[in-house]
């Protein structure tokens, strides 16, 4: 008999918190990128490419939740935006 598949949540990460979190302040910018990088914004009070434009890239780099993967998209949102990170 074969076991279900469980959906695998780190243990130090409240499952309800998770699952009823509020996305909608973010920017439709934003979405494209994995809801822990989602998360880290919102919980750092990022909403808009303008203000991740306020935050230096080693602040933003040093967040859980973003990785390699997202900096290169936020980065290329900010792009497009013609922004840039604060030096």
């Amino acid at each position: 008999m074969k076991r279900a598949a469980r959906k695998m949540v780190p243990r130090n990460c409240d499952r309800e918190m998770v699952a009823n979190f509020d996305y909608s302040r973010l920017d439709v910018q934003f979405r494209v990128l994995a809801r822990p990088a989602q998360r880290a914004l919102v919980n750092n009070g990022i909403f808009t490419p303008r203000d991740l434009a306020g935050k230096r890239l080693d602040e933003i780099s040093r967040l859980h939740g973003i990785g390699v993967s997202a900096l290169a998209t936020l980065q290329a949102i900010l792009r497009r935006k013609r922004l840039q990170f604060k030096q």
